[in-house]
C-alpha cells in the first residue's frame, strides 16, 4: 500500500500542496481529478520522489519508492536524435526485460527507426508509455496518459491500463 501523510509542497510562497494525506491499496487503478493548475503533476512528481517535500510518502513492501515507480509525465522528454528502437532498446537493457519490443510494437504500431523528436504528440505518448511498461514496476503513475491521443490509442491504453491492475 502506498501512503502519504501530510505531504506539503511549496514554490518559494506559493504552497502548492497542502497537507495531503492519502492511501493507495494495490491492484487498484486510481485517478485524481482537479482544475488546471491545482497541484495533481506536483503531487505525481513527489509520489516519484522527483520533487523535495515535507511530510511522509512511503510503502508496505519496499522502502525505496523512487525504484518502484513507472512515471509517464504530461509531456515526456526524449533526447533528440534518438530513435524510437534506440528509446526502448534503452529501456529493455536497463530493465532486463523479457518483454519483446516487437510483439509491443505490433499492439503501438511505431515507426521505430525515425527519430522520437520527428513524432507526433500521440506517437510520443505511446512510446513513452512503452518505455515505462518495459520497466515492470510494481506501481505507474501515469500523468493525463490521454492527453494528445486518439481514440482508437485511448481504448487500447485503457486496455493495458485494466491488464497492469
Amino acid at each position: 500500500m502506498l501512503k502519504i501523510s501530510k505531504l506539503d509542497k511549496l514554490y518559494g510562497e506559493n504552497h502548492v500542496l497542502k497537507g495531503i494525506s492519502s492511501e493507495f491499496k494495490e491492484k487498484g487503478i486510481y485517478g485524481i481529478i482537479g482544475q488546471n493548475g491545482s497541484g495533481k503533476s506536483t503531487l505525481f512528481r513527489c509520489i516519484c520522489q522527483l520533487e523535495k517535500y515535507t511530510g511522509e510518502i512511503s510503502h508496505t513492501d519496499f522502502s525505496e519508492i523512487r525504484n518502484n515507480i513507472g512515471f509517464l509525465p504530461t509531456e515526456p522528454y526524449f533526447y533528440p536524435k534518438l530513435t524510437g528502437k534506440e528509446y526502448l532498446t534503452f529501456f529493455h537493457k536497463i530493465s532486463n526485460s523479457k518483454s519483446s519490443i516487437k510483439e509491443y510494437n505490433k499492439v503501438f504500431n511505431l515507426p521505430m527507426n525515425e527519430y522520437v523528436e520527428n513524432y507526433s504528440t500521440g506517437m510520443k505518448k505511446k512510446i513513452a508509455f512503452f518505455g515505462i511498461l518495459l520497466q515492470n514496476k510494481p506501481i505507474y503513475i501515469l500523468d493525463e496518459p490521454f492527453n494528445g491521443l486518439d481514440l482508437d490509442s485511448v481504448i487500447i491504453f485503457k486496455k493495458i491500463i485494466e491488464q497492469l491492475k
